[in-house]
């Protein structure tokens, strides 16, 4: 069962990245963006992870799930293999 509060960091966090699919946020750097709470922004980004809408790369930043943007597995290593 999801409380109000994580209901409301779910849809904040859901957001940021429906609307910006290649956006790529540190824990710390969604818990700014989103304006929550350090247990808020880590039980959700945990849920959202677990259920797949959210990946961790190597490097430590969160992506958005199977939508597939860094295909070498970590933005290093996709913007090194583009040129950029």
């Amino acid at each position: 069962m999801t409380t109000p509060l994580l209901k409301d960091a779910l849809i904040r966090v859901q957001l940021q990245y429906i609307e910006m699919p290649s956006l790529h946020l540190t824990l710390r750097q969604i818990r700014y963006v989103c304006d929550l709470t350090d247990d808020a922004c880590r039980v959700a980004v945990n849920h959202l992870e677990q259920s797949g809408f959210l990946r961790q790369s190597s490097d430590g930043v969160f992506l958005r799930g199977g939508l597939g943007p860094w295909p070498l597995g970590d933005r290093q290593s996709a913007l090194a293999a583009s040129g950029s």
